[in-house]
């Protein structure tokens, strides 16, 4: 499942039904869904986030070599040109900028839980 956090169709829900799905299926849900969120990502596209990325590239890696996305690439596409890229984690993990490297630049980013953020 993926959303973006502008989406209009409330993001919190979403993130609220994954954790419900935690709660009621045990850690066998691992085995069958991940949450994917997208900073400033509208309804599937758009918006000033990064809305580029293979999802059923994701979903294949997953199926064929057993590999769950924990992390994708997605890049922010302007005029063409790849303008931005950002490491889109699985929830409930959030990108953590390095604070030296390139901030359009995704290997400057890690996937950290959230109380983590502010370390």
């Amino acid at each position: 499942m993926y959303i973006g956090w502008n989406d209009g169709h409330n993001p919190e829900q979403l993130a609220g039904y994954y954790q419900s799905l935690q709660h009621n299926a045990g850690p066998e849900y691992q085995n069958n869904v991940r949450l994917i969120t997208i900073p400033g990502m509208g309804h599937c596209y758009g918006g000033a986030g990064c809305d580029t990325f293979s999802k059923l590239g994701a979903i294949d890696n997953w199926v064929s070599n057993k590999q769950a996305p924990e992390t994708i690439v997605a890049s922010r596409v302007s005029n063409g040109q790849v303008v931005r890229t950002r490491p889109l984690c699985a929830w409930p993990k959030v990108a953590r900028y390095d604070g030296h490297g390139n901030m359009d630049d995704a290997s400057s980013f890690t996937c950290v839980a959230p109380d983590s953020q502010s370390k």
